[in-house]
């Protein structure tokens, strides 16, 4: 979330920066070490990447790189190092790096992985979440997260956009002053060094991916030292997860009403400033109002 807020009006820098070199110069590279390498369908990926699609030694391989600058680098290594970390035993992962212009180019080759046929369930995907937060909880001091990214950022990032949706007359009085309580409760969490963990920070259907039939969860480049419950209120704030919204949803998932809907309220304002940053909100479906305030409505 923190890198489409920080990036979002430079969209494709790398693809205005030679990238075609860099895939050329890791094709040359790789071609020392196996018999037959074709890279195809280069195109951006994730938030600052590009990936491909490969043929190496006549399976199928996944390639994503990184933005020209350390700080993009450092993002694509804590994405590596998590993968490996959660699904190192079954999952191919290899990291290659190459000096290009003077600097280094890291890129991330995996298994080529399949999207899930159907989509999956809120039980399904809370069953992946709490899976991985369990094997994240022993990597989460590990020195190669240094830098990762706090939701103590994206907590100032909220207040601020809060109040500027509202003086733009985007969002009336009303849903303000309860989009406000409920930000205070997202700080009250915060406080709390019980309740921080290392979350996916951008989970979402589509990084949602399958090696058979075992869930991957890609695109960590957003990662973040979140609070508990973060990553599924986040998955549930996607449009189509609107028809969970219901009474039903709180048993479910098990989670307070307070903490649920304070922590969705959250992450749905932040998509609403992006929304508003990217001047792309006139032809949202629904208003920011309408689309807090379902949220707001949601029962215990």
């Amino acid at each position: 979330m923190l890198s489409k807020i920080h990036h979002y009006n430079n969209p494709g820098l790398l693809v205005q920066d030679c990238y075609n070199l860099y895939f050329e110069e890791l094709k040359f590279s790789l071609s020392g070490k196996h018999d037959l390498v074709a890279i195809n369908e280069i195109r951006p990926g994730g938030t600052l990447g590009v990936f491909s699609r490969a043929v190496i030694d006549g399976k199928n391989r996944f390639i994503k790189t990184h933005m020209k600058g350390n700080e993009y680098r450092n993002n694509l290594l804590k994405e590596i190092n998590i993968l490996k970390a959660l699904y190192g035993d079954y999952l191919d992962i290899a990291q290659e790096d190459i000096i290009i212009g003077g600097g280094k180019q890291t890129f991330l080759i995996m298994d080529f992985l399949e999207s899930f046929e159907e989509p999956l369930t809120l039980e399904e995907v809370q069953s992946i979440i709490e899976d991985y937060s369990h094997k994240l909880s022993s990597i989460g001091k590990h020195p190669t997260l240094d830098g990762v990214y706090s939701i103590t950022e994206l907590y100032d990032t909220a207040v601020n956009a809060l109040l500027l949706l509202y003086d733009k007359g985007l969002i009336e009085n009303k849903i303000y002053q309860e989009c406000s309580r409920h930000l205070d409760y997202v700080n009250e969490i915060m406080k709390r060094s019980d309740e921080l963990v290392l979350s996916h920070g951008d989970l979402s259907n589509k990084n949602i991916m399958r090696l058979g039939n075992k869930p991957i969860i890609i695109d960590w480049e957003d990662c973040i030292i979140g609070v508990k419950d973060y990553d599924l209120c986040y998955w549930l704030t996607f449009f189509d997860q609107r028809v969970y919204y219901n009474q039903s949803l709180l048993s479910v998932t098990n989670i307070d009403a307070d903490r649920l809907k304070a922590l969705m309220i959250f992450v749905t304002i932040l998509k609403c400033f992006l929304s508003y940053q990217n001047n792309t909100f006139h032809s949202n479906a629904l208003s920011f109002d309408r689309r807090l305030e379902e949220i707001l409505l949601i029962k215990q």
